[in-house]
């Protein structure tokens, strides 16, 4: 669906101009937000207090986590959540403190873009447009509006709902880039990001934005953001699913290079978000020890990837990290800083703390520039310098190699290769990279396993140490080194042909149609024959509560064996099946074998007519900082067993804070699962449950806090 509107467009630009305060002390303004009484106040870098603005609103409206200020910082962008769940896009002019556009939403209950990610890049760089997208159970919708004409849709593009929501992320005027965000539980190691042409109103894949915390450096267009490079060491098992190992600091740069690449890699610690900082000169990392208790630890890095220093702050808890020119300010609560700035002791509120970045980095802690009155939250949502400043260097940037884990000192070994041989790779050579070029620093097509086979088409050359040979499968062509100064990763094979193919595992447990007791065997455990040749075997597992099978999930291990919880999937009929893998990729399935897994000590059974509530359980606590991310907020996903013949499912949510439970709202889905902002009902006591086909699920309880 495809509407264009033509108006006039009238463009206007604005800055506050500190009035009070010694302009020759003030390097940079800010705005902070209160989502418990919608007050912004704009503050400078000597802390001078300058405006503060309540944000209109309607009695039965509800503030939002998030706002997003546009470039300029004379204009804000919010949605308002009534009690039946209508929601409206507010653009608030904070210059002239009038409503200057208003978008409502035409379906009830949807969500809106804003709860994700909410920065001034969302905005045309004139501001005077804004992307702004929705989705609800029939479509999502990604718009461009036009504030000076109130509001109105210059352009739309929309698809069938697919359980994602588009979340703008840059709009520089022409071309809305958008990260797809899935509405659902579980983690993702990186996301999918488009371009939307609005001139061509076209549609192009991207690799800019695979993760909703990158940071952008809009007067270059360069962007970064954490990222795991599987060309580097992932310790993601190490991590014991709390998590993924980000390995490395990506960087787009389009002076450079098309594609992203990586600068800063890390093979020890798990990289949490990457900012530009210093007038874009530098990068401020957060990290997080995967072999110890440390979170959030501050390391300044040069555009080369060198280390330029640590900054002394680290388990603390940091709401919003935004770029100035001589370094970075942040946002805080002031109970997470006591131990910092003792002098802070009792504010309970939020601090803005400002760190220059010139001169000394080791221990130094910045100065606390803001609090807030006790019992009130104002987190940072913008920052800019006052003046104008140069351009960082755009070709500073340093791009990192792949090497060896023991680099060779001299010229790497090589097997006796002519073009035309086959050529395997041994056991040492696993996981070889599969280059376009002769270099370790060309770009990994892809990587080999062991014993993989493929023909020798090209070379020798050497380079960086090692010599290369250009391989190919018979569909991607690239070059590999042979090896190192100890071991042959590529062997000549004289076989002739592939080695036999694998065969299809024989499942043993469980047995076919078997009852499995959670209150005796809550942890199943399947087990199968080890097929010869087979490098890795996948357990797939369905789920067939409604009469038809769904898949679960699938588990990949190099043994003939699996356990696995299943209380956290739900009771009923289950079937599964293990796929033999070989090392050039060939899949051998087994049969399907069906089982049953039941609770007998539940009164609540898969073939009674009520919903059975699978997350979050009963008795939880969900804290604020699992649900929200550098300003951005997520939502909590509740789930339950889907039924056969239901059409639509309930979701009751109810406020148990004062003793009687209150109903709130009652969302309705053909889902079996439904996405819920906790933040627009605040911290507290809370009961739900499903209803379905005039019958209701027991009552879960959860706490929701700081």
């Amino acid at each position: 669906m495809l509407r264009r509107y033509f108006i006039i467009v009238f463009i206007f630009s604005w800055f506050f101009i500190p009035q009070k305060a010694d302009a020759q002390s003030v390097t940079w303004l800010a705005w902070t937000y209160d989502d418990l009484n919608g007050e912004m106040i704009q503050i400078d870098s000597s802390g001078f207090t300058h405006k503060s603005v309540i944000l209109p609103k309607n009695s039965n409206d509800t503030y939002p986590y998030n706002v997003a200020v546009s470039p300029q910082g004379d204009r804000v962008a919010y949605t308002l959540t009534n009690s039946n769940g209508d929601v409206a896009l507010y653009v608030y002019d904070l210059v002239g403190d009038v409503v200057l556009a208003q978008f409502y939403v035409p379906f009830s209950n949807a969500i809106d873009s804003l709860n994700f990610v909410a920065r001034p890049e969302i905005f045309s760089p004139d501001g005077s447009q804004i992307a702004y997208a929705y989705a609800h159970q029939n479509e999502w919708m990604l718009s461009i509006l036009d504030i000076n004409s109130g509001g109105q849709v210059v352009l739309q593009t929309s698809q069938q709902f697919t359980g994602e929501i588009p979340v703008p992320m840059w709009f520089d005027g022409f071309t809305v880039h958008v990260t797809m965000v899935p509405l659902a539980a579980g983690g993702f190691t990186s996301l999918n990001s488009f371009a939307w042409d609005t001139l061509s109103n076209t549609w192009q894949t991207t690799d800019f934005f695979p993760v909703l915390n990158a940071d952008i450096e809009p007067r270059t267009s360069e962007v970064i953001f954490p990222a795991l490079d599987t060309r580097f060491n992932d310790r993601t098992n190490d991590m014991l699913g709390v998590g993924v190992h980000y390995n490395s600091v990506q960087v787009y740069a389009p002076n450079i290079s098309p594609l992203p690449f990586p600068f800063y890699v890390d093979e020890i610690n798990t990289i949490d978000a990457a900012y530009f900082i210093q007038n874009g000169e530098r990068i401020l990392l957060q990290t997080t020890q995967i072999d110890g208790d440390s979170y959030g630890a501050l390391s300044v890095v040069e555009r080369s990837g060198a280390v330029a220093g640590l900054l002394p702050y680290e388990n603390l808890w940091i709401e919003r990290i935004m770029d100035v020119g001589d370094g970075f300010v942040f946002s805080t609560s002031t109970t997470e800083l006591e131990r910092f700035f003792p002098t802070l002791s009792g504010v309970n509120s939020s601090a803005i703390v400002y760190v220059s970045t010139t001169s000394q980095i080791q221990g130094n802690l910045g100065q606390v520039v803001f609090t807030g009155i006790h019992g009130t939250n104002p987190r940072l949502v913008w920052a800019q310098d006052i003046t104008n400043r140069n351009l960082p260097d755009t070709t500073s940037w340093g791009q990192v190699g792949v090497v060896s884990a023991n680099p060779p000192q001299g010229v790497g070994l090589s097997d006796s290769f002519v073009i035309g041989d086959l050529a395997r790779v041994t056991p040492e050579g696993n996981g070889l990279n599969l280059r376009d070029a002769p270099s370790i620093n060309a770009r990994t097509l892809r990587q080999l396993a062991e014993i993989e086979i493929l023909e020798v088409v090209g070379g020798p050359q050497t380079a960086d140490g090692f010599v290369w040979w250009q391989l190919s499968d018979g569909a991607i062509t690239g070059w590999a080194a042979a090896g190192d100064t100890s071991n042959l990763w590529l062997e000549v094979y004289r076989g002739g042909s592939l080695p036999p193919p694998s065969e299809a595992p024989t499942l043993y447990s469980p047995s076919p149609n078997q009852f499995i007791d959670a209150t005796t065997d809550a942890i199943v455990n399947f087990s199968w024959s080890d097929t010869p040749n087979a490098e890795q075997y996948a357990l797939e597992l369905d789920t067939c509560f409604t009469g038809s099978c769904t898949t679960a999930i699938a588990f990949y291990t190099n043994d003939p064996y699996y356990a696995e919880d299943l209380t956290k999937y739900g009771f009923g009929d289950y079937r599964w099946r293990v796929v033999a893998i070989d090392a050039v990729g060939n899949s051998y399935p087994s049969e399907y074998r069906n089982f049953t897994f039941v609770d007998s000590t539940s009164s609540v059974s898969p073939n009674n007519n009520a919903p059975i509530l699978l997350s979050p359980q009963d008795g939880d606590t969900i804290y604020a900082f699992q649900l929200s991310y550098n300003g951005q907020t997520f939502p909590l996903v509740f789930e339950w067993q889907g039924m056969s013949n239901v059409s639509e499912y309930v979701l009751e949510f109810e406020d148990c804070s004062n003793g009687n439970c209150l109903p709130l709202i009652a969302f309705y889905t053909p889902d079996w699962s439904y996405s819920v902002n906790l933040f627009d009902f605040g911290y507290g006591y809370y009961r739900w449950r499903v209803v379905a086909a005039n019958a209701a699920s027991e009552w879960r309880y959860l706490t929701f806090t700081e």
